[in-house]
Formats: structure tokens, sequence, C-alpha cells
């Protein structure tokens, strides 16, 4: 599975509360451009035909993430319905 997404998977890791290489809510980081740019992309902002995302956090942050996506044209997808975005529910507010 690897080398299927060697070249196409990002994992971008950011927190907000310490010192890191990327200290940014993830919501400003898309808003801004910034997520595309530290990945090396052209774009500043998700492309619906070929960009998927999965997004785990709290609830709330989940809910301001999805509001994002869906602006760009994103839908939410689940195994009967495959999406552009898929939200994993693991944390509990």
């Amino acid at each position: 599975m690897g080398d299927l997404a060697r070249g196409r998977f990002h994992y971008v890791p950011a927190v907000t509360r310490e010192a890191f290489v990327r200290t940014a809510r993830i919501t400003r980081l898309i808003e801004t451009g910034q997520l595309f740019h530290d990945i090396g992309v052209a774009a500043n902002a998700f492309n619906p035909d070929q960009d998927r995302v999965m997004v785990c956090g709290s609830n709330a942050m989940i809910a301001d993430v999805a509001a994002l996506l869906e602006s760009q044209g994103l839908t939410e997808g689940a195994n009967v319905a495959p999406g552009e975005y898929v939200i994993e529910r693991a944390f509990v507010d």
C-alpha cells in the first residue's frame, strides 16, 4: 500500500498549544492556503475532483473543518455513499 500512496498521501500534523514546526489551527491553515503551500502544491484550496480528506479531532474542530471542506465543494462520505472527505469520531467532548 505504501507504494500506491507515496506521492499521493500527505500527513500534515499541526498543533495549537505548543511550539512545533506547524503551530496553527488547521482551519487557519486551510483558510489562508498555508496548508497547500506547506505540502508544495500550487492550489490554495481543495479540489473535489482529486483531493480526499480524513478529519479526526474534537466535535467542534470537526464541525469547523467540515464547513470549510463543504465550502470548497467537498462532500462528506460514508461506506454507502463515498464522498471527498470522511470523519473519524474517536474523540469525545
